[in-house]
């Protein structure tokens, strides 16, 4: 398995695909800023913002079936997609989903209907979720791995979907968390969108699943023991 790229702090995931010299954030035409904000807590992007509706600076790589939000900078300019690639989210006029991998133009149109600036968006297709762990510091895990926990402490395990070079990818997806016996999940720990909060009070063994999108599977087996796992 390939070693995941960071999330969107790294130079690789964090791409505003901006021509003509423009500042990161900044349109191509320079006439506004473009900022990518969290729609969900399951918005892998959004795990290290203060909240989730903190903007950032740069728009990253997009899942093919994401949500997500783009905002700019000059309130009376409103963003907007010309093509299927993008489509809006009903009632939502800043939010949209990506249809089709590939690149998007997506505009900033003032109220007269004039485009003021605009940015181009990559959609990529997921390929496979990534897991990471906290306890103390962070790991990238395997899907198949053992998770160690010692009773009494808390870890938070995150997962996020990947292209197939194991580029984390940001946007919302569904996120659905289970374990194997069918009670565990709920015994030692609590869904957070993406991150799943681990606190064992007692001495437990089984597996930890997580699905994205509906497809992509990523399980760790699970030990919790007094002391330290096994």
């Amino acid at each position: 398995m390939r070693t995941p790229q960071r999330l969107v702090s790294s130079a690789v995931l964090g791409l505003l695909l901006a021509g003509c010299g423009a500042a990161p954030g900044e349109g191509e035409l320079g006439n506004d800023r473009f900022l990518y904000a969290c729609v969900e807590r399951s918005d892998a992007a959004c795990d290290d913002a203060s909240s989730p509706t903190a903007s950032l600076e740069l728009l990253p790589v997009l899942a093919k079936g994401a949500v997500f939000r783009l905002l700019t900078e000059n309130p009376a300019n409103v963003p907007y997609s010309p093509t299927p690639r993008l489509t809006v989210i009903d009632g939502e006029a800043v939010t949209f989903r990506a249809e089709v991998a590939g690149y998007s133009a997506i505009f900033a149109r003032d109220a007269n209907g004039n485009v003021r600036d605009l940015v181009h968006a990559m959609v990529v297709e997921p390929a496979a979720v990534t897991l990471l762990t906290r306890q103390g510091g962070s790991a990238w895990l395997e899907s198949g791995a053992t998770l160690s926990v010692p009773v009494g402490s808390t870890v938070a395990l995150r997962s996020a979907p990947a292209d197939a070079l194991g580029h984390v990818l940001a946007g919302a997806l569904d996120v659905v968390w289970s374990s194997t016996p069918e009670d565990l999940l709920a015994t030692v720990a609590k869904v957070d969108g993406n991150v799943l909060l681990i606190a064992p009070e007692a001495p437990a063994e089984g597996e930890l699943k997580v699905t994205v999108a509906g497809s992509l599977l990523a399980k760790v087996k699970f030990v919790a023991a007094v002391g330290g796992g096994k």
